[in-house]
Formats: structure tokens, C-alpha cells, sequence
């Protein structure tokens, strides 16, 4: 590794960054556990994650199931994954099936939608928060500062 990739990520800012990214999917078991009653292996978190946060960017909240567990990438997950955490999500309430006009669409139920907006939210203002203390854009991209607001 560089000398300056060294010093970059042994800046002030950058660790608490790492810190901060650590406790945000701690954050997000935690969300899915306070919504579900259930609690879920760190890898089961990811993947929820991947699939529910897919799933919020579709217009309407929802694909087409076929597009799902076929030609869609979903993060890194293979097609059995990608079925396997649906019809956990599914048996959790944050996705549903809806049969609608002759196709079957996986759809982001209310839960589900309030889960992700819910964390989002969390990890916009804590990302801010050390943006702001850390960081400060420049016109040439972003310069690392120490601990300036």
C-alpha cells in the first residue's frame, strides 16, 4: 500500500468514517429485529439489506418476479439467494407477492419500505454528521480535514 493511502486511512476522519460504517449495519440488525421480532445472522442482514434496498429503488416498490430471480443482479447474489432471502423478507413482512394483471410482482410492503427509509435516514445524518466534522469539499473533490466544522 502507498505511503498516501496509509496516511488516508489513518486520518482522523477516515477511521471514524470506518467506525461510524461498522455501526450502521449494527444499526440495521437492529431495525430488522425491532420491526420483526426476529433476529437474523449478520450475513441474512446483508442480503436482506440487498434485496429491500433493490426493491426501493424500483418504480412502484416492486419487479416483476420472474426479472428477480433471473436476469436482475442484485448486488453479488446468485439467483437462489436472491429467492432465498425473498421469501425470507416475505415470512419477516418487509416483501410481498401481488399478482396483478397477469404477472407476479415482489413487492416492498409498507414495513418493509419504513425499515429502509427508517435506516436511511439514520445513516444520512450520522454520514453528515462526520462529513461535516471531517471532511470538506473542494472543487477539485474532497480533502480530508482534522476535525473542522
Amino acid at each position: 500500500m502507498t505511503s498516501a493511502k496509509t496516511d488516508f486511512l489513518s486520518t482522523e476522519g477516515v477511521r471514524e468514517l470506518l467506525k461510524l460504517t461498522n455501526r450502521q449495519f449494527v444499526g440495521w440488525d437492529a431495525a430488522l429485529r425491532d420491526v420483526s421480532g426476529q433476529t437474523t445472522d449478520a450475513g441474512d442482514a446483508m442480503d436482506l439489506w440487498h434485496i429491500l434496498s433493490y426493491l426501493a429503488l424500483q418504480p412502484g416498490l416492486k419487479v416483476e418476479k420472474k426479472l428477480a430471480f433471473g436476469s436482475i443482479k442484485i448486488a453479488s447474489l446468485k439467483p437462489e439467494t436472491i429467492r432465498k432471502y425473498v421469501a425470507k423478507a416475505q415470512r419477516l413482512g418487509f416483501v410481498a407477492t401481488i399478482d396483478s394483471m397477469g404477472s407476479r410482482h415482489i413487492h416492498l410492503t409498507s414495513t418493509g419500505a419504513a425499515v429502509v427509509a427508517d435506516t436511511m435516514q439514520q445513516w444520512i445524518g450520522d454520514f453528515g454528521q462526520i462529513q461535516r466534522t471531517y471532511f470538506s469539499a473542494q472543487p477539485d473533490g474532497i480533502t480530508v480535514g482534522e476535525g473542522h466544522s
